[in-house]
């Protein structure tokens, strides 16, 4: 949900943007195409870092607890779980008759076996320090039972387990696959994979004995499009039945058009170009505050991104745990010269983004 590129800025100005999708019908809902800007990476939760492989983890990995659209968090592999009055034991109570695609079962010593892996600093994942620095230790109680000791309190624990790195993958296939079960992921999610092409496709078949139920679409085929028009028409013609990222200059267009529906909503993305504070010129602070000042952040918001975003009030996205909002910059070309001038940059000056 965080592939609109642009660039924009926070209290060195930032943009909150929306999420377009766009959707088509294709052979009755027995199969999604889901077309997407890239292809994934790896399919393994804690070493995926981009969005299209998350995309596909997610329906092949349950995690203990997860996400509400709102960002909320509910009982995923977790039904419930207990917090220490000092804030540093957890008590997880985990679902019972939960399989994992290959049969393993998913108990309190699979989920020893996946936060031992996210914690060993003698093989560190991509995701090992959303986990390390706060988990002390962690035990069974019993089959169904998990007790951890952390480090410190800390209040976004569940929050990191509901990430995309937090899915639980299978002990018994680990033990197949090593560090290739990023090409062959078991987990205990809706989906079950089944191929994936390189270059091509990545195929997934419904979990027919998924915990929740066997889900109404048989099949999901993802699919790397990068480029954008191509996206479109695809969908447009019925090769594709989802679409993602949208160009944002297309909306207004296919919102219009039959058969397509245009959906829309927050994201927890926040766009912005950062400084350097430890190089000149941006180690003073006037250079900083008028590169703020002089850059209309309303006029990309209505201009460029066809109002689908926001001037952002935090460094954060406003649906992102512990989001607090505190300025946002306005637009004064002048005040921003005047800075330049107090700072010895009358002139301007030249600079690299990279």
């Amino acid at each position: 949900m965080k592939k609109y590129v642009f660039m924009g800025f926070f209290v060195f100005l930032s943009l909150i943007l929306a999420m377009a999708q766009l959707s088509a019908a294709s052979d009755g809902g027995k199969t999604i195409v889901f077309a997407q800007g890239a292809e994934p990476v790896t399919l393994d939760p804690p070493n995926q870092t981009d969005n299209p492989s998350e995309m596909v983890v997610r329906h092949i990995h349950d995690n203990l607890v997860e996400f509400t659209e709102k960002t909320e968090i509910v009982p995923m592999l977790a039904t419930s779980w207990e917090t220490s009055k000092d804030g540093l034991t957890w008590t997880f109570h985990l679902r019972k008759g939960v399989a994992f695609h290959d049969g393993a079962p998913f108990n309190a010593d699979a989920m020893i076996f996946n936060l031992k892996r996210v914690t060993d600093l003698s093989k560190r994942t991509q995701r090992t320090s959303l986990y390390e620095p706060f988990i002390k230790s962690f035990e069974a109680v019993d089959e169904y039972t998990v007790k951890m000791e952390l480090k410190n309190p800390f209040g976004a624990l569940l929050a990191h387990f509901a990430h995309g790195a937090g899915g639980m993958i299978s002990p018994k296939n680990y033990e197949k696959y090593g560090d290739k079960i990023g090409l062959n992921p078991v987990g205990t999610g809706p989906y079950i994979f089944q191929e994936w092409i390189p270059g091509d496709r990545i195929v997934l078949k419904r979990n027919e004995k998924y915990w929740k139920g066997a889900p109404k679409v048989e099949k999901i085929v993802f699919t790397a499009v990068p480029e954008a028009g191509s996206r479109v028409m695809m969908l447009e013609t019925g090769q594709a039945d989802v679409a993602f990222p949208v160009p944002l200059i297309e909306v207004d267009r296919l919102r219009k058009t039959k058969g397509v529906k245009v959906i829309t909503g927050d994201t927890g993305r926040v766009i912005y170009i950062g400084m350097n504070n430890l190089k000149e010129p941006f180690n003073d602070v006037r250079v900083r505050q008028a590169v703020n000042y002089a850059v209309d952040k309303e006029g990309i918001v209505n201009n460029i991104l066809k109002g689908m975003a926001k001037p952002s009030k935090s460094i954060i996205g406003s649906l992102v745990w512990g989001y607090s909002p505190i300025k946002s910059y306005e637009f004064n070309p002048q005040k921003a010269k005047e800075l330049l001038a107090e700072a010895g940059y009358a002139n301007g000056f030249k600079t690299a983004l990279w």
